[in-house]
């Protein structure tokens, strides 16, 4: 029993500061975006887009500026979100290793889904990127090479708190 107190207290303080990595590692996502439009600046999306899809857009009355700040704004959106969402797994998480309040499992269920999808993305972008026809540049191996580091950094933050998460349920719940 005090085994078990003990190893309690050890996965609240893991979890705690797991919550904290991932709140810091949530501005990542905005140095990221930051550091890769001053890095490789673009004068128009209509450079990355689908020509197809710029056609229509361009049918329905949507001329390229209009949809470059669309798509800028979409980008923004959803880097928002991602940040609110993670400052809310953090804080969860938090709350849960020091407080010891009993939080419903939401946040782990959420970081579950955030680590699939940081790996599905990180998966993605290497597959990409060996599959371009262009000859790689040694300041965009560079780049890419930190950027996953820090992902990756990221994501083993996330499955520690996951996995003190689910200790800190299995030791309370023995312990009642």
């Amino acid at each position: 029993m005090i085994t078990d107190q003990i190893k309690l207290r050890k996965y609240e303080h893991i979890l705690a500061i797991s919550g904290t990595g991932v709140i810091a590692f949530s501005l990542w996502s905005i140095v990221k975006a930051v550091i890769y439009v001053i890095l490789s600046p673009l004068s128009t999306f209509s450079e990355i887009m689908d020509p197809k899809e710029l056609e229509q857009l361009q049918t329905i009355g949507i001329g390229e500026r209009a949809a470059d700040i669309s798509i800028i704004g979409v980008i923004l959106l959803m880097m928002i979100l991602d940040v609110l969402l993670r400052i809310y797994i953090g804080r969860s998480a938090i709350a849960d290793g020091r407080q010891g309040k009993k939080k419903t499992p939401v946040y782990l269920v959420l970081s579950i889904l955030v680590a699939a999808g940081m790996i599905a993305s990180n998966i993605n972008r290497v597959q990409g990127y060996f599959q371009s026809d262009t000859e790689p540049v040694a300041e965009s191996i560079r780049t890419m090479t930190v950027s996953w580091i820090v992902d990756l950094t990221s994501l083993l933050a996330l499955i520690e708190l996951i996995i003190a998460g689910i200790m800190v349920r299995r030791l309370r719940k023995g312990m009642d």
